[in-house]
């Protein structure tokens, strides 16, 4: 596995925890994840993949995640950022993975759908994510509310059942990392995360463990690397 930290993009399929155990100490500059909620999410019509590692009992799901949280929080650099999406069955397992790797948790954010999904008594239209700190990150130039409001992706732009906007990530990286910064992602899903680093100027790390959406991936964030200006 050769990962070349100098590199625009990286993109590997594989398990994410093997991957993050190939990276130095202190190499990342921002983390912005989404990982699986261990929801046993199905997709509506069968339309996509279901999600892998999303349907485990929570001691097992524990002995999954903290590993990860452990690699996530040695890769990241001192001062720095990392985002954790979140659902809100999950969202207090992952406020303790968080704690239990070193991290502070500064704040959660709440993302508002412009619609929302199917439930029998609520119907949710929001999506949870911990701000979390490793030491002291500097100040943004400006602030960003708690709420953020970002249309979900829909209809022939859908290519993953849980897929995030590029808005919204942009949003989110923008602020707190600035060009040329190494982005880093373990769980890529359709690989939002890289386009919008691409898309801003920043270096990516990606990995993804289902190999057709790993197909989309590479189709995608090779677009925004082609038509990004070099460092």
């Amino acid at each position: 596995m050769e990962i070349d930290l100098n590199k625009k993009l990286n993109l590997i399929q594989g398990d994410c925890l093997e991957v993050l155990k190939q990276l130095p100490d202190k190499s990342i500059d921002l983390i912005l994840t989404d990982p699986p909620y261990n929801i046993d999410f199905k997709p509506q019509r069968g339309t996509f993949e279901k999600i892998l590692n999303d349907s485990m009992q929570w001691d097992k799901f524990e002995e999954f995640m903290q590993p990860i949280m452990n690699e996530l929080y040695r890769v990241l650099k001192d001062d720095s950022i990392a985002f954790f999406f979140t659902g809100f069955s999950s969202s207090s397992a992952f406020y303790k993975y968080a704690i239990q790797a070193g991290f502070t948790v500064k704040h959660k954010l709440i993302w508002v759908k412009n619609n929302f999904g199917i439930g029998y008594y609520v119907r949710p239209q929001h999506e949870e994510i911990w701000f979390c700190f490793k030491g002291k990150p500097p100040l943004p130039n400006k602030a960003i509310s708690s709420v953020i409001l970002a249309n979900k992706v829909n209809g022939i732009d859908l290519e993953h059942s849980c897929q995030k906007p590029i808005p919204l990530l942009e949003h989110l990286l923008k602020p707190f990392s600035k060009e040329g910064d190494l982005i880093l992602d373990p769980f890529m899903g359709s690989g939002t995360t890289g386009e919008a680093s691409l898309k801003n100027q920043r270096r990516f790390i990606g990995v993804e463990l289902e190999g057709s959406y790993f197909e989309t991936i590479k189709k995608n964030c090779s677009k925004w690397e082609n038509q990004s200006r070099l460092f």
